[in-house]
Formats: C-alpha cells, sequence, structure tokens
C-alpha cells in the first residue's frame, strides 16, 4: 500500500516539475490557512499604505482564509516568474533611472 506522505511528495514534484516545464522558475506549496500576518496586513490597510489599490481593502475578506474565496481549499500553490530583462538596455528605451532594478529575495518551499 502506498503511505499518503509519498504520495503527497510524489504530487508535490510533479507541480514543480510542471510549473517549472512551462516556464516558473519559482514554486512554493503550502498549507491552506489563515495567513499568520492577517493582523499586521489588517493594519497595513488601516493605516492607508494600499494607496490607490483600494481593491485590496474591498477583498479584505477574501484574505481571511482561502476557503473565502475557494472552499475546501487544503493547499496553496504559489508561482513566480522573473519577466525582467537581463539588462534596461534589452527592455527598449525608457525613461526609468538606468540603475540595476535590486534582486528582491523570493522564499522557496521546498
Amino acid at each position: 500500500m502506498l503511505d499518503p506522505a509519498d504520495s503527497r511528495s510524489a504530487a508535490t514534484d510533479a507541480i514543480r516539475d510542471q510549473a517549472r516545464r512551462i516556464g516558473f522558475e519559482l514554486v512554493g506549496i503550502a498549507p491552506a490557512g489563515r495567513p499568520e500576518t492577517l493582523e499586521h496586513f489588517g493594519d497595513w490597510l488601516d493605516a492607508g499604505f494600499d494607496a490607490n489599490m483600494s481593491y485590496l481593502a474591498r477583498r479584505r475578506d477574501a484574505y481571511q482564509h482561502p476557503d473565502n474565496v475557494l472552499g475546501n481549499s487544503a493547499s496553496l500553490i504559489m508561482l513566480g516568474m522573473n519577466y525582467r530583462a537581463e539588462t534596461e538596455a534589452a527592455m527598449g528605451p525608457s525613461s526609468h533611472s538606468t540603475q540595476a532594478t535590486p534582486t528582491i529575495p523570493a522564499r522557496i518551499a521546498r
């Protein structure tokens, strides 16, 4: 009989392989649950840091738990892709600074 942990590991590996095959560089899988930083996020919204991103406050209930968006959620899959060009010149003319954009660290579930 197949151990459930082996089955989850195989599914996780298959999801990661498929995501990378279609071009995603970052793949994270986590249990669906209430975010640990939800209170901080609410304080951030209340302080007005969402600026012109009013959709964030309108969707506040959705951020409480993944079930508020998709019922009976078991896991969340996060995907990331670097869509920045290797050099500023490769992106074409720009009115922005010519300084390189800093790399943003990413936490990847392994």
